[in-house]
């Protein structure tokens, strides 16, 4: 049941990130900059306190906690209940 609840939390998280970032104007110009259309910025990156890029580091910080969560509760459980059936081992045991 956590199982799923954690799937689709992820999921609508996943989503909403991908559409923050491609929300956001890039700093550097994009593509452009990289083939010459763009400005050189000098002195290093400016510290923005844009809503959008706040957005980006909390949905991202939450989809990595969640994913390992995630992953630290379904690692747990045997997802494979035909192990309990398979002859090599059943025969092994005896």
């Amino acid at each position: 049941m956590y199982t799923i609840i954690f799937g689709i939390i992820i999921f609508i998280i996943a989503a909403i990130l991908v559409t923050v970032v491609m929300v956001q104007n890039p700093k550097e110009g994009g593509l452009s900059a990289a083939f010459g259309g763009g400005q050189q910025h000098m002195g290093g990156v400016k510290r923005s306190g844009d809503i959008l890029e706040r957005a980006t580091w909390i949905l991202a910080a939450s989809l990595i906690i969640l994913s390992m969560t995630f992953n630290i509760m379904s690692s747990g459980k045997n997802t494979s209940p035909s192990s309990e059936l398979d002859p090599v081992t059943t025969q092994s045991a005896q």
